[in-house]
Formats: structure tokens, C-alpha cells, sequence
């Protein structure tokens, strides 16, 4: 009998520790893997340093347009996105395409739009134009080097078969999911300068051929046509800008989602 109050004290604190659990609120749900389809866009400035790019008598000149607008929208689609924007350039330096590719790779880029403004020989040309880059070829194996390993030692496995993909392919990975960037930013950009959506065109871009994420190539528009020249220097330009980037990656984010 007087080893009975043991044994009914267990019992209570059994009870107890399961009322307990039962009563204790769930713990927080973990965050979707989909809800930071986009973490990290990266914004390149074209030109810069050396390179003025196109340029016009008046004293535009394209490499501090692009870094101006961009400088402007870093903390515009920061705020309205809730993402991370890289500039691949904070100042008037040069930079090689590589050197803009290896930047936004560093970053772990999600999306990537290298900005531009376009010149022509034709006074009356204007607009904005997007392009991918489509060099046709795939991604290969390098050819095989006399020595090299083929294979990764796992310990306590069977190697692990190395695969490599040559820099100038990395974005042919991409192709589908830049080709989707190009139509919304197409679609985003042109109803609000034109009217209706731009033609999105695939051409040999040595900068983007080394990004290791969907990317773009965004033509501003036009500095040898006089009254674009001064809408792109503009305030109102670039707050439209900024709209049609927030959305246009919006609505890019909703497929990365959608498709996780």
C-alpha cells in the first residue's frame, strides 16, 4: 500500500504532460520554398567607365542614364517587391561581360536585366526593345583534359559523375525562363510606352551568355530621338519604369511559384 502514492503521483504527471501538449499552440509553419521564387534581382547598368555607349550633343550619354534609372529603382522594386537588388555597378567604372555575369552569378541571382538605351542613324526611331539571348547552342561537356577527374569521391559511396556546362552555355539553361522575364517585362513596359506588348528577339549577347539565371537585355528606348532623349532623363519616366518592372516581376514571381 504505501508504494501506491508513487505510482498514482506518476500517473498524474503523465496526465499532466499530455494535457499540456495537447493544449500548447501548433508551432509556426515553415515558409514555402515558392514564396522566394525571387529573392535577388540584379540590375546592370550598361556601359560605364571607358565605355560611354551611345551618346548625343546636349551631353547624355548612356552609361549615366542606365546607372541613373537603375540607382533610382534599386529601392523602388527593394520596397514594392520585398526583394534584394544588386547593381552590378554603383558608379562610372568598366566592366567586361564577364566581369557583369560573374557579379550577378556571385549574387545568386534570381533574375537578371541588364539595362540599355538605344542610338540610330534615323532620328525618328523610338521605343523600347527586349532581348534574350539565343546563341543555338547547348549545354557540353568540355573536351577532356589528359589527368583530369571525371568524378567526385563520396566517402563512404560510389564516386559521383561531375557534369559541366562551358561558361559561354550557362544561360542556354535559361532559355525558357527568360523567354517568360521577356514577355511580361514585354507585355508590362509596352502598354505603358506604345500601347501594345514589344517583340521579344533572341540574338547573340555575350554578357548574358555566362548568367546563370533568366535574363534579359532591356533598350530603354532612343537618345538620337529628341523627344525621347528628354523623356529618359526624366523623373516621370523612370516612376513609370519602375511600375512596369514591379509588374512585370510579379507576375514572373507567380510562375516561379506556380511552378514549385
Amino acid at each position: 500500500m504505501p508504494r501506491a502514492l508513487p505510482i498514482l503521483s506518476a500517473l498524474a504527471l503523465t496526465v499532466t504532460l499530455l494535457s499540456a501538449q495537447a493544449s500548447a499552440p501548433d508551432p509556426p509553419a515553415v515558409p514555402s520554398p515558392s514564396s522566394h521564387a525571387l529573392r535577388v534581382l540584379v540590375l546592370d547598368p550598361g556601359h560605364g567607365g571607358d565605355d560611354t555607349g551611345a551618346q548625343v550633343d546636349g551631353g547624355l550619354v548612356e552609361k549615366q542614364v542606365t546607372l541613373d534609372l537603375v540607382r533610382r529603382l534599386q529601392p523602388l522594386l527593394e520596397s514594392r517587391l520585398g526583394i534584394r537588388v544588386v547593381l552590378t555597378r554603383m558608379d562610372d567604372r568598366t566592366l567586361t561581360p564577364d566581369q557583369r555575369a560573374g557579379a550577378a552569378n556571385s549574387a545568386h541571382a534570381d533574375a537578371v536585366i541588364t539595362v540599355h538605351v538605344n542610338s540610330s542613324v534615323r532620328p525618328s526611331a523610338s521605343g523600347p526593345e527586349i532581348f534574350l539571348h539565343q546563341s543555338g547552342a547547348t549545354p557540353l561537356s568540355p573536351p577532356s583534359v589528359e589527368g583530369a577527374a571525371d568524378h567526385l569521391p563520396v566517402p563512404g559511396g560510389q564516386p559521383r559523375p561531375l557534369t559541366f556546362t562551358p561558361w559561354s552555355a550557362v544561360q542556354s539553361q535559361h532559355l525558357f525562363t527568360s523567354r517568360a522575364l521577356g514577355e511580361h517585362l514585354a507585355l508590362a513596359v509596352g502598354t505603358r510606352f506604345g500601347g501594345t506588348p514589344l517583340r521579344v528577339r533572341a540574338v547573340p549577347l555575350r554578357m548574358l551568355a555566362g548568367v546563370n539565371a533568366p535574363a534579359v537585355h532591356l533598350e530603354l528606348g532612343y537618345l538620337t530621338n529628341p523627344d525621347e532623349a528628354v523623356r529618359l532623363a526624366s523623373e516621370l519616366f523612370q516612376t513609370q519604369m519602375a511600375d512596369g518592372l514591379v509588374d512585370a516581376l510579379t507576375q514572373f514571381r507567380g510562375d516561379a511559384e506556380a511552378a514549385q
